[in-house]
C-alpha cells in the first residue's frame, strides 16, 4: 500500500513535493487552503471532505479528475444544531438549520500528503492552526492561490454600502479558549500575507461573548477586517480573486462595477472641491465662491462644510 501510494504521488508530480507553476501543484495548494476553511481532513488521514456551493465543488471535482485522475463523490447535506452563546453571563440558545454540498475525496495518499504539508487534521476549533512555512516563504502566486481559496471560503464579500464607500469585509475563525493564542498567530500570518499585496487591515479583535460547545468547553471568535477605503478594496479585487467561490466573486465584481460607475461624478466633485479650496486661499469668501461658480443651491451647504469643518 505505501509503495502504491508513493507511485501515485510520483506519477502526478506530487512526490517529491516541489514548488512549481503547473496545474497539479496549484491544485494541491488550493486543496491545502480549502482545508483551513470549509474543509475537513479526517483524523485517520484517509479522506478529505470539502463543503460549498454545488457549481464550485463540481469545478473542483473536474480538476481532481483532470490533474490526478481521482474520482470524488458530490452529495447534498442537511443538518441542524443548537448554538449556545454566553453573553454578559447569560446563556442564549439558538436553533440553526443549514444545507450545503459536500465533496468527498476518499484517497489516503492525497490526504496524508496534505497533512504532511501542514493542512489541519481533525477538529480545527480544538487543534492548532498554522500556515505552512512553504506558503509563507513561497512566491506571490502560491500566496495568491492560498489566500484566494481561503477567502473564497471564509471572507465576507465587500459590498457598496454608501455613495462613495465599500463595506469592511471581515475574516474570522473560532478556537477553544486554550488555543486563542494560536489563532491570533494564525491571523497575524494572514495579515502579513495581505501586506505583501499592499492590502491593509484592522487590528485583531475578539468577538463579544463565547460559545458553549457540546463537550463543555468554550470557544471564542477572533477576527480582523480589510480596511474599507477604496484603493485598498480595489487592490483586494485585483490581487486576490476568490477561488472556488464563483457566486461570491461575481458579487464582488458587481460591487466594483457599481462603484466604477460612480467614479465620474465623484471625480467631478473632487475637481470642484479643489477649485473651491483654491479660491478660498485667494481670500474669496464662501458666498462669493458660490456665486462665482454658479453652483446649485445644495452646494452652498457643501462649500460651508468643506471650508469650515474640513469635510
Amino acid at each position: 500500500i505505501p509503495i502504491r501510494s508513493l507511485d501515485f504521488l510520483k506519477k502526478h508530480g506530487l512526490m517529491p513535493l516541489v514548488r512549481k507553476r503547473d496545474g497539479r501543484f496549484t491544485l494541491f495548494v488550493k486543496l491545502v487552503a480549502f482545508l483551513f476553511g470549509d474543509g475537513h481532513l479526517s483524523k485517520n488521514m484517509g479522506s478529505i471532505k470539502l463543503l460549498g456551493q454545488r457549481d464550485d465543488l463540481k469545478e473542483l471535482q473536474a480538476d481532481l479528475s483532470l490533474f490526478y485522475g481521482l474520482r470524488s463523490n458530490l452529495t447534498f447535506q442537511q443538518a441542524g444544531s443548537i448554538i449556545r452563546k454566553i453573553t454578559s453571563g447569560r446563556v442564549v440558545e439558538k436553533s440553526v438549520f443549514g444545507s450545503c454540498w459536500c465533496l468527498s475525496i476518499n484517497h489516503s495518499p492525497l490526504a496524508r500528503l496534505a497533512a504532511l504539508a501542514g493542512a489541519p487534521v481533525g477538529n480545527k476549533v480544538s487543534g492548532s492552526t498554522t500556515i505552512p512555512w512553504w506558503v509563507m516563504k513561497g512566491d506571490k502566486e502560491i500566496k495568491r492561490t492560498f489566500l484566494g481559496t481561503l477567502f473564497g471560503n471564509e471572507l465576507q464579500c465587500p459590498v457598496v454600502r454608501a455613495k462613495a464607500a465599500f463595506s469592511s469585509p471581515q475574516f474570522g475563525l473560532h478556537k477553544i479558549e486554550g488555543k486563542i493564542d494560536n489563532l491570533e498567530k494564525f491571523l497575524i500570518q494572514i495579515k502579513i500575507l495581505l501586506q505583501e499585496f499592499g492590502i491593509t487591515s484592522s487590528p485583531i479583535a475578539v468577538e463579544a461573548g463565547k460559545t458553549l460547545r457540546m463537550n463543555g468547553t468554550f470557544s471564542r471568535k477572533l477576527y480582523f477586517s480589510i480596511d474599507s477605503h477604496t484603493p485598498n478594496i480595489f487592490r483586494l479585487f485585483k490581487e486576490i480573486p476568490f477561488i472556488y467561490a464563483r457566486e461570491k466573486q461575481e458579487r464582488f465584481e458587481g460591487a466594483v462595477k457599481v462603484f466604477e460607475k460612480r467614479l465620474t461624478p465623484l471625480r467631478e466633485e473632487w475637481a470642484l472641491y479643489e477649485k473651491v479650496i483654491e479660491l478660498h486661499k485667494e481670500g474669496i469668501g464662501r458666498r462669493k465662491i458660490f456665486k462665482k461658480l454658479t453652483l446649485p443651491k445644495a452646494y452652498f451647504y457643501k462649500i460651508n462644510a468643506w471650508l469650515l469643518y474640513g469635510k
